[in-house]
């Protein structure tokens, strides 16, 4: 039997989030008026380890376990180096280069999805970039492309401009299985 994303994170989580390191993540969360920043850094060697769902990680916030990177308050990022030996020379400043893709679904009533505003997603995304320059696949005149699966990997997989950061704004929940679904123009499964 299959757990719950929470019950799966909570798991991940006890062993990590204990003593001191419980301590020093609840006291950094209380005292922090912004989002606390997390990196999660994977070098096990053990592949079992490496490979378990780690974007289900669960903390103890507000003194319940809670889903990192749902959580407005905390900001989660994984790093887990490649598996395979290094093919990829490392990526510097000046290689930046971002794509985003902001999606809502024509019909949320029928997902009982809440409306946002497409336009303030994508300026928000730009203005956390910084100057990294980028493309958007949105539903917006100035977009490069629709927010599909086809464009993306269109974009993707360009020669001329490699995006080396990829932000996607949209609906999303877990169904069945524990597969991903996110809600673009069309339907796409992760």
């Amino acid at each position: 039997m299959q757990k719950r994303p929470r019950d799966y994170g909570r798991t991940l989580g006890a062993p990590l989030f204990q003593d001191e390191i419980r301590d020093a993540f609840v006291g950094a969360l209380y005292e922090s008026e912004d989002p606390l920043r997390v990196l999660l850094l994977i070098e096990a060697t053990d592949l079992e380890v490496r490979t378990l769902r780690w974007e289900r990680l669960c903390a103890p916030i507000d003194d319940t376990w809670r889903l990192l990177a749902t959580n407005q308050r905390v900001l989660l990022s994984l790093y887990i180096p490649a598996i395979t030996e290094r093919r990829f020379p490392p990526i510097g400043n000046r290689d930046l280069r971002a794509l985003v893709l902001v999606a809502t679904p024509d019909s949320l009533d029928r997902f009982r999805l809440a409306p946002f505003d497409v336009q303030n997603a994508v300026d928000g995304v730009r203005q956390a970039l910084g100057g990294i320059p980028g493309d958007v696949l949105v539903h917006l005149p100035d977009a490069v492309g629709l927010p599909t699966l086809d464009a993306l990997c269109e974009q993707l997989t360009k020669r001329e401009q490699r995006s080396s950061l990829l932000h996607f704004v949209c609906h999303g929940k877990v169904i069945e299985g524990g597969e991903t679904v996110l809600f673009w123009a069309k339907l796409s499964y992760i």
